[in-house]
């Protein structure tokens, strides 16, 4: 029986340059896919026995007995949520690299970190609290004839005299 021969597609797929996997970019080919399982699942399947060796070396210790590393992740549930959360990460765009870089000089002049910076614990709290205004409290020093008068009234209602005034005693 002939070979068969493969599609033009096919042929020119074989034949294309491989790209570079981006796993940062929601445009990334992983992000059509509702679930990675079965694309990661025949993936691994393509891998020699020696690259699969080097995978079961990175799983957790518990998983290393595993001759495969399909079996080893089979029996690993946290991978597989792990999977589905870098998934959603991957759509949402969480994980594209910054557009900028930042060097040295870029991050020594970041406006807030000056602003925030404390050369101990506590000094921005203590420059706030001096800053605000103090709420108005009643003077402890009272013009005398307020004081007089007001001690006079008062202590004629509670039927007492004053200490300053001399009381008559008639007989």
């Amino acid at each position: 029986m002939p070979p068969k021969k493969k599609s033009a597609k096919s042929q020119a797929k074989a034949n294309a340059p491989k790209r570079k996997l981006d796993l940062t970019s929601p445009r990334c080919y992983l992000t059509n896919h509702d679930d990675l399982k079965p694309v990661l699942r025949e993936r691994l399947g393509l891998l020699s026995e020696e690259d699969q060796q080097e995978l079961i070396s990175l799983v957790p210790a518990c998983d290393q007995h595993h001759t495969t590393i399909l079996s080893a992740l089979e029996e690993n549930p946290v991978f597989w949520e792990s999977l589905d959360e870098w998934l959603i990460l991957l759509r949402s765009g969480y994980l594209k690299p910054p557009k900028k870089v930042l060097d040295d000089e870029d991050l020594k002049n970041i406006p807030w970190k000056d602003e925030q910076f404390e050369s101990y614990w506590g000094e921005l709290e203590e420059q706030k609290n001096q800053q605000k205004p103090k709420r108005r409290t009643r003077s402890t020093t009272v013009p005398s004839d307020i004081v007089e008068s007001d001690l006079s009234t008062t202590r004629k209602r509670r039927g007492r005299a004053p200490k300053n005034q001399v009381t008559k005693n008639e007989d």
